[in-house]
């Protein structure tokens, strides 16, 4: 079988396998406000999040900053907004499913 053919049927057979997998599936609700995560960009440590918020409020319900509207302790949290900070939430396997299925179909 030459290389064509092959790619082909691996199509054909993923396309199959994607269409079997919608006729069962159950529509997918997936709320954006659970399940984040955030980090500093220069840093490794991941912590949670709640969206919507800012970061000084992550960082204060993650015990990493104090209070800033709390006396003088404004001027120990200024370094917070020249950082840069990544979030990070992942969406359901079947919604990349779906992503991935209607990709093959487009190839054929």
């Amino acid at each position: 079988m030459n290389t064509k053919v092959k790619t082909r049927t691996w199509v054909a057979l993923l396309n199959l396998l994607f269409l079997f997998t919608a006729v069962n599936a159950q529509p997918v609700r997936q709320y954006l406000h659970e399940g984040w995560n955030f980090r500093q960009a220069r840093g490794t440590n991941w912590y949670e999040a709640t969206v919507p918020g800012t970061v000084h409020t992550d960082l204060m319900n993650n015990k990493l900053i104090d209070d800033p509207f709390y006396r003088l302790n404004e001027r120990g949290v200024q370094w917070v907004d020249k950082e840069d900070w990544i979030y990070l939430s992942y969406l359901q396997r079947r919604i990349l499913c779906y992503i991935l299925r209607d990709w093959i179909l487009m190839l054929m």
